[in-house]
């Protein structure tokens, strides 16, 4: 057994909104048996400002929402998307849908720990349990805040994608023909990505 992660602290923790990715359309299970949906996704990640790695030179941990593009990158009233984003800063209008504009911006994560299962018994997962505003001043995040749209790419952008986003945004329902696959087809050498991200939501891996 691999040695257990430090994680970060539960409960309410002082975080960064740094990472956001349009990550074009997918199927989403239906809720308790209502009909599949195709929707646009996204992946959120935050830079944790209160808690470091214990390596030599230590870095601020991050954390990503469950899974991969569990918001709903739209903005009707009941999407999980809007919810958040209110949640997280009071100025923000879901009728603009202007997300990317909030990167760099103070927030506050609440962070749950789990006891992992099946191949993961023994270990304790941290898990992003919800997201709150914050009135605190905090410092500007450790590497700059990235943003990626999957209708927009460059190739800065992609190389700055970790593996496995890059693999969800490929595995898009609308990813065959588009301009992303288009780039990522023209070019003559793969990607040059960070190192790789476990499945679990945290990961200290990560270059921020």
């Amino acid at each position: 057994m691999t040695e257990q992660r430090k994680l970060p602290t539960a409960g309410p923790r002082k975080a960064i909104f740094n990472r956001y990715i349009k990550a074009g359309i997918h199927t989403c299970e239906g809720y308790q048996g209502a009909p599949d949906k195709d929707n646009p996704q996204v992946i959120v990640g935050w830079e944790l400002v209160e808690d470091f790695t214990d390596e030599e030179t230590p870095r601020p941990m991050w954390i990503k929402g469950f899974g991969m593009g569990n918001i709903n990158d739209f903005n009707g009233e009941r999407a999980k998307k809007t919810k958040w984003f209110t949640n997280m800063f009071l100025d923000y209008n879901p009728e603009v849908g202007d997300a990317e504009n909030f990167l760099g911006r103070g927030c506050r994560v609440v962070i749950k720990h789990n006891p992992g299962r099946g191949s993961h018994a023994g270990k304790t997962f941290a898990n992003l349990s919800d997201v709150r505003d914050c009135d605190h001043e905090l410092p500007s995040p450790s590497q700059p805040p990235f943003f990626f749209d999957f209708a927009a790419p460059t190739v800065e952008g992609i190389e700055k994608l970790f593996p496995w986003e890059l693999e969800y945004l490929q595995s898009a329902r609308n990813y065959s023909g588009s301009k992303l696959q288009a780039m990522i087809d023209g070019n003559t050498e793969a990607p040059s990505t960070s190192s790789s991200s476990e499945s679990a939501p945290i990961d200290n891996s990560a270059p921020f």
